[in-house]
């Protein structure tokens, strides 16, 4: 079993960028180990709007391809909690300044992706074709809860995404 970790990072103006370790600075980048590689694209929230009454949302893809591997594999995508440290409360910073927000798997916002623990949920993408499996691409969904009166800023959170097949 092996583990490809990538983290998330984020820059300007409340965006939550996904990003490999490996390449730094790419918000589309591809590492490699193994068998398998992942690719994490960014999921960027734009403007928050303080006075929104719903919450203010976006959405990532994760792919994996496991296309080189000589055995059928079940890859399971893993996310840290971040900087808060609190799967149930996600926070981006800017200075001493706090921004709620999560990730979560369905676009109904009701399963918050994590390790599996504090009821988080483990994505398990389904790889089709091959004997390792081809591309498979997973949905995450960002959500910023509404009326957080922060001021204007670059918001930002460090998460982890841990590939292990």
């Amino acid at each position: 079993m092996r583990a490809l970790i990538a983290r998330t990072a984020s820059a300007a103006a409340v965006v939550l960028a996904l990003g490999p370790v490996l390449v730094p600075g790419s918000a589309a980048a591809q590492s490699h180990a193994g068998a398998c590689n992942i690719t994490v694209l960014e999921l960027s929230f734009g403007e928050y709007d303080v006075f929104a009454s719903n919450r203010t949302r976006a959405v990532a893809r994760v792919k994996v391809d496991c296309g080189g591997a000589s055995t059928k594999i079940r890859p399971t995508i893993e996310l840290s909690a971040g900087m808060s440290q609190d799967f149930g409360r996600r926070t981006q910073v800017s200075g001493a300044n706090v921004l709620v927000y999560n990730i979560y798997a369905d676009q109904a916002l009701t399963r918050i992706v994590g390790d599996g623990s504090s009821g988080t949920t483990v994505l398990f993408p389904e790889l089709a074709g091959g004997p390792g499996g081809s591309v498979s691409s997973v949905d995450l969904y960002g959500a910023i809860e509404p009326r957080q009166f922060v001021p204007p800023g670059s918001y930002f959170d460090t998460v982890y995404v841990t590939l292990t097949f």
